[in-house]
């Protein structure tokens, strides 16, 4: 198992909206999930969400970003809702998110950014457009980490 440069645990941050809320009290309720299944000795995981949360209002929420133990790892789940407006342009909210993680390394010294994909929704819970809105906004962020460094900042995503 990886573990910081100093041999010590790797902390890891899952940072984002009600996903994540929900994933941090499934981790907390069902016995066997506390630190998603890993082995404590070699990481920590910690969550920090809020419902409704958007790339703007997250930039805005501080105790959401400060930290007891300084993350090694932030794990990034957030645009959804910025999505969901049908207000919002795609081409903003990628900007948006990718400018999160530049903040998140270089005035948090995060060793390591990983941005989550935003998930599909079914049409039934939001508008007809939003899954293409999903694929505008995730399309240039490969290219944007490309530009940027690779080895900072990850782009977790399905084909």
């Amino acid at each position: 198992m990886e573990k910081s440069l100093y041999g010590k645990n790797l902390h890891v941050t899952l940072l984002g909206h009600s996903l994540i809320r929900r994933l941090n009290r499934f981790m907390n309720s069902c016995d066997g999930f506390d630190n998603l299944r890993l082995l404590k000795s070699n990481f920590l995981i910690n969550c920090r969400a809020q419902g409704g949360l958007t790339v703007a209002r997250l930039a805005q929420q501080k105790q959401l970003c400060t930290f007891r133990y300084h993350p090694h790892i932030i794990v990034l789940q957030i645009g959804g809702n910025d999505a969901a407006s049908r207000r919002t342009n795609a081409s903003q909210i990628a900007q948006d998110i990718f400018a999160f993680p530049m903040y998140i390394l270089y005035d948090l010294s995060v060793n390591h950014v990983i941005i989550e994909q935003l998930l599909y929704r079914s049409e039934s819970v939001t508008y007809g457009g939003y899954n293409d809105k999903v694929i505008q906004i995730k399309t240039p962020l490969p290219e944007k980490i490309k530009e940027h460094d690779e080895n900072a900042i990850s782009f977790l995503a399905q084909p």
